[in-house]
């Protein structure tokens, strides 16, 4: 397919308003100025993955819009109440219906890559949608879980932990939020992707999905990018690894924190290895 480029500028812009009327709404939420922050990471990263895909581009800085909504709602991003990604498409009904930006080829891109980033399996009749569909929500995705894998949870783990912004504490009272649960464990030390609606109970149990992000990448075709991504300095640590290994100890429960270390290392290690189920 060819973008029209006069089309993906009026939707850059679009967005790019958005968010920083988003940023001054919200200027003081730190969980918001994160996400935008997150945002505008996921849109670097897209240079390196991406860099002649002005699409791709535009759909990665879309790809969380239905966040905003969510906190307005909820006080909190937490997808097992309301997804973000129905809410994002909600946002973008809303502003078509105002006028702001027009139904066209590429915005039904964009609104795929909302719905689907991070969970390309909900994608309806897969094997009838065009390549480019494909190629644009397969990039957001990826895109996705190195900045959120990498980098950016190791700024805002710890904070949701405390403020329980994922209810783990609420519903499930009994649990040791340290307890990592032993499907999440099997996956783990396997680097094997699982669902987070599905099976995290405990914090424990988040901070492994959030570390598996970043070790799926590692084994990935993005895996040089993640390595990189993870050797930077982030939130006062000298880089995500040190970050990680910190958090272990604040989350997990000490049986398992030197063997959760060991794994994480060992992907990070032999990040040359390719991807295998």
């Amino acid at each position: 397919m060819k973008y029209n480029k006069r089309t993906i500028r009026k939707l850059e812009k679009y967005i790019d308003d958005y968010i920083e009327n988003m940023r001054n709404k919200y200027k003081s939420v730190l969980a918001i100025q994160d996400k935008i922050n997150h945002i505008n990471r996921t849109a670097i990263l897209v240079k390196k993955i991406a860099p002649k895909n002005d699409l791709a581009r535009v759909a990665t800085k879309y790809h969380d819009i239905g966040r905003f909504l969510q906190y307005e709602l909820l006080g909190k991003f937490d997808d097992a109440l309301v997804s973000h990604h129905i809410l994002g498409e909600d946002v973008i009904v809303r502003a078509v219906f105002r006028g702001d930006i027009k139904i066209s080829p590429e915005l039904d891109i964009i609104r795929s890559s909302i719905m689907y980033h991070g969970r390309m399996e909900y994608m309806p009749y897969l094997t009838e949608l065009s390549n480019d569909v494909k190629e644009i929500v397969d990039i957001v995705s990826r895109i996705d879980g190195i900045e959120n894998g990498c980098i950016g949870a190791i700024g805002y783990l710890e904070r949701e932990c405390k403020e329980d912004a994922k209810n783990y504490k609420k519903n499930n009272p009994n649990l040791d939020m340290k307890k990592v649960s032993p499907e999440v464990l099997e996956f783990y030390l396997k680097g094997k992707n699982f669902d987070k609606m599905k099976y995290c109970k405990t914090y424990a149990d988040y901070v492994l999905f959030a570390n598996i992000l970043a070790i799926t990448a590692l084994r990935g075709e993005d895996r040089n990018i993640a390595k990189e991504a993870l050797d930077l300095e982030c939130f006062g640590y000298k880089n995500a690894i040190e970050g990680y290994k910190d958090l272990f100890i604040k989350m997990i429960e000490p049986d398992l924190v030197d063997k959760c270390i060991e794994c994480f290392e060992g992907f990070y290690k032999n990040s040359n290895w390719a991807y295998t189920e």
